[in-house]
C-alpha cells in the first residue's frame, strides 16, 4: 500500500513538475532524569531530534540533510508546541549533527503552554518532531 506522499511524488515525476512538500516527522526520544534540568521558570531537555533510522511514518532523513539549514534555523531557534507557530514554547540552545547518529538538540522550554512541563516530566510528551520541505528524495524498499 502506497502512502499519500508516495502517490503525490509519483504524480510529480510523471508530470515533470517540481513540487514542494512540507512534512512533519516525529522521533521517539528517551528522556532520562539527567536529560531534564528543571529551573523555576524553564525546563531543559536534550535528545535526538532526528536519527537516520526509519521513523513512525516509514521515512528516513539523512543526518546531513540538516547541514545547510541548521545555521539558518539557529538564527531564530524556536521550539513550537505541536508544530503550531502560534505556540512557541522555547528555544534550541545547542544543535549538533552526527553523521551516524543524527541531529542532537538541547532545548530550553520556558513557556508552560498546555501544561507542557508536566507532560514532559511524566513522559506524556517524549519525542521531538521536525518539520521540513522535501527537496530531494529517493525510494528505497526495505524488507
Amino acid at each position: 500500500m502506497k502512502t499519500a506522499l508516495q502517490i503525490l511524488l509519483e504524480k510529480s515525476i510523471e508530470s515533470g513538475k517540481n513540487i514542494a512538500i512540507q512534512k512533519k516527522m516525529s522521533f521517539q526520544v528517551e528522556i532520562k532524569e539527567d536529560d531534564i534540568a528543571t529551573e523555576e521558570t524553564s525546563l531543559v531537555v536534550t535528545g535526538m531530534a532526528s536519527t537516520p533510522d526509519i521513523d513512525r511514518y516509514d521515512d528516513i532523513v539523512h543526518p546531513m540533510a540538516f547541514a545547510k539549514s541548521l545555521e539558518q534555523y539557529l538564527k531564530n531557534p524556536q521550539v513550537l508546541l505541536q508544530h503550531n507557530h502560534d505556540k512557541p514554547i522555547g528555544v534550541t540552545e545547542e544543535a549538533t549533527i552526527g553523521v551516524t547518529d543524527g541531529l542532537k538538540v538541547k532545548c530550553r522550554i520556558s513557556i508552560n503552554e498546555d501544561n507542557v512541563f508536566d507532560k514532559i516530566k511524566n513522559g506524556v510528551m517524549r519525542a521531538f518532531s521536525i518539520g521540513f520541505m522535501v527537496k530531494a528524495y529517493q525510494w528505497q524498499t526495505i524488507e
